[in-house]
């Protein structure tokens, strides 16, 4: 932080090095009539966040859907249940009992929460980023 704070006091504050440099004016007022609206966009923005992200809430909560359930079939896709169940056998297929043994008595769904027999449930509250909610 301090670098950068020096840098700036040179470079704004700090002598002028080059002749041509000291000829540049200030911003004309052309320049200034396109600063002025970016200025006030800035402040409006910094001082009335609602007004911009109630607009904008709807499209991201439909991105944020799209992107979780997409998520969740990668995670289900690339977690190895496949070839888990395959080892072990423990799913039943369609129609058929499960196998009771002392390892098939509670199967745990990854989020936790206990699932039918031989029911493997991908995490449904997995947000896009990998982070529980």
């Amino acid at each position: 932080a301090i670098y950068l704070l020096r840098m700036t006091q040179k470079v704004l504050f700090g002598p002028i090095v080059h002749e041509r440099v000291e000829k540049l004016k200030d911003l004309s007022l052309r320049e200034w009539a396109y600063m002025l609206p970016i200025i006030a966009l800035c402040f409006g923005m910094g001082m009335f966040p609602g007004f911009f992200t109630d607009r904008i809430q709807p499209s991201v909560n439909r991105l944020h859907s799209m992107m979780s359930a997409e998520y969740d079939i990668y995670l289900y896709e690339h977690s190895g249940y496949e070839e888990l169940l395959q080892e072990g056998d423990s799913a039943p297929s369609h129609g058929e009992e499960p196998a009771h043994d002392e390892h098939s008595e509670r199967i745990l769904a990854p989020s936790g929460e206990p699932s039918e027999q031989g029911l493997i449930v991908p995490p449904s509250n997995t947000l896009a980023m990998g982070r529980q909610q």
